[in-house]
Formats: structure tokens, sequence, C-alpha cells
């Protein structure tokens, strides 16, 4: 009986704190431990970039993914499309997932802005990359030529260890940094490349950077802007989205510890009686009494002879 009733608690205690602390059983993670990008310079604006995304997994994943910045978050960084070059994922090249039955492995998607590699996972690193080109990203002001680009978008949830940005500089192009959204970045000339680098641990979310160069030294036509805003816009964007998440985060924890004391609360309450009735030696009676008066001067109930005439007692354990 003690037995019984040990595992029969333990069990309570265990839904208890799955259901009122909210916490899964089987945890799983992932680290992202870099982010590369190579930013190559053509003709009439458009800008190339390659990137690629080291990932270590712990546990069972199947997808990867980012989204792409909007076109017309602000002047300076409109563009008239993405025209995706190649998808891969280690050295293979991925096809289209054309419908949901279609994502196994080495398979990608590129819908509404957000592209997606798929590859299911148990545990290990993996290397996610992509090639596309921007249209019409370039810019020019009235002093100089901008590229500002959202190398990470929002709704980015995870931190990126280490983040390297290389643009590579046409003959005769140099380059220098005009804004970043986040302090700590160190940025150099080197190999050819201009390399904006951070090897520390950057917020998640937002990774906004904007170059420039001098007047008239990438071929063609450029759009011409007014003002540059944009790191302003994306600082304010950033701030107001914090502010939202923080309060919606707050509410769904509530909610969440809420739901698991009324669970954890219900199962208590319809279990204990149930248990007390059934394996308590309560009042001197054994499991299944009646209570009937034959049994009222015996204290432990082993089936004795003052209760031959009871047909509730099943005799104790």
């Amino acid at each position: 009986m003690r037995r019984k009733l040990f595992f029969l608690s333990a069990l309570i205690i265990f839904l208890v704190c799955i259901f009122g602390l909210g916490n899964s059983v089987y945890a799983k993670s992932y680290r992202i431990r870099k982010a590369e990008f190579d930013v190559h310079f053509l003709e009439d604006g458009d800008v190339r970039i390659e990137e690629a995304w080291t990932i270590f997994y712990d546990g069972s994943y199947s997808r990867f993914y980012k989204s792409f910045p909007p076109k017309d978050i602000s002047d300076i960084e409109a563009y008239d499309s993405i025209v995706l070059e190649s998808v891969s994922i280690g050295d293979r090249t991925c096809k289209v997932a054309k419908n949901s039955t279609d994502r196994v492995a080495y398979t990608y998607e590129n819908k509404n802005g957000e592209l997606s590699w798929y590859y299911p996972i148990d545990s290990g690193s993996v290397t996610f990359q992509a090639s596309y080109v921007v249209k019409g990203l370039m810019k020019e002001t009235s002093k100089n030529t901008v590229m500002a680009w959202r190398f990470v978008s929002f709704g980015f949830e995870k931190e990126i260890e280490n983040v390297e940005i290389r643009y590579h500089l046409p003959d005769g192009v140099n380059l220098s940094l005009r804004d970043i959204n986040r302090s700590g970045w160190t940025n150099e000339t080197k190999d050819g490349c201009f390399v904006v680098s951070n090897d520390w641990s950057p917020s998640s979310d937002l990774l906004f950077v904007s170059v420039e160069t001098d007047l008239d030294v990438i071929e063609g036509d450029l759009d011409y802007v007014k003002k540059d805003n944009a790191l302003k816009l994306a600082k304010k964007a950033m701030k107001q989205k914090e502010k939202e998440e923080s309060k919606s985060g707050s509410a769904s924890n509530s909610a969440v510890a809420k739901l698991g004391g009324i669970i954890a609360a219900v199962i208590l309450g319809v279990s204990l009686p149930y248990i007390l009735s059934k394996y308590s030696p309560s009042g001197g009676r054994g499991r299944g009494c009646s209570g009937c008066s034959s049994c009222s001067s015996c204290s432990s109930c082993s089936s004795c002879s003052s209760c031959s005439s009871c047909g509730g007692c099943g005799g104790s354990d």
C-alpha cells in the first residue's frame, strides 16, 4: 500500500512541476556559431550577397530560416527586387520544395520574403548558404554613394556568436563605415575587402549596416535620395518591437503559470480523495471497507472475526 501511495504521490508532484512551471521535459537547443556575408558591387546599383550560417544543433530540428527586409522601409534601404541565385547546405546544392511533402533534406523554399532551408538533424554542425542579387540597392546622396542593408532583419530571435561582413572592393573603390545599429564592431581593409566584424555575442534581431564611398565610382545609373534616415528609423522600430515583445512575453508567462496552477489543482483535487479512500487505513478500516458497525472496535482491520459479517472489506495490503 505504501509503495502505491508513494508512486501516486510522485506522479502528482511530477504533474504539478510540468504544468505549474511550464517547463518542457525534452529540452533542445541550437547555437549560431557564425554568420558570414560576402558583398559584391555590380553595375546599376545592384549588389550580390553571399551568406553562410554555421549552426550547432543539440536536439531534433528540420528547418533553418531567415527573412529578407521589406523593400519600402526607408528611401536609403529601398530596392527593386531580390533574385535568388543559389541555395546550398554544406557542399550540396538544394532543390526547390514545391509543396509541404517535398520538404526533405537538401530542399528550400523562398516564399513571402522568407528563405527556408530543410535539413532534418538530431545533433551536430551544419552550414546553410545562399547567394542572391539585390536589384537597385546602391543609392546616391548629394555627397556620396551609399549601401544600407539589414543583414539580419526583424523577427530573428537567436544570438549570433560571430559575424563577419566582407565587402569586396572594385578597383578604385574605398569604403568607410557609415552607420551600424550596435556597438563593439571593428572594421578594416584587408585582402581586397572592407571587413566589418564582431567576435562577441551580438544581441538577436536587427543588424543594420550602411557603408559609403565617393560619388561616381559605381558604374551605371543609381537612384538619388535626399534623406538618409534609415538608421534612426531602424532603431526606433527595434525599440518599439522590443517593448511589444516584452509585454506579450510577460502576459504569456503569467497565463501559463495560471493555467498550470489550475490543472495541478484539478488533478490534486480529483486524485487525493480517491487515494485517501482507497489506500489510507483511516479509522482502522481496510481497503474497500464500507464502514459498517462491525468494524467499530477494530484498529487495524486484518480480517478478524469482528468483520466476518461485513461484505465490504477486502483485507489489508
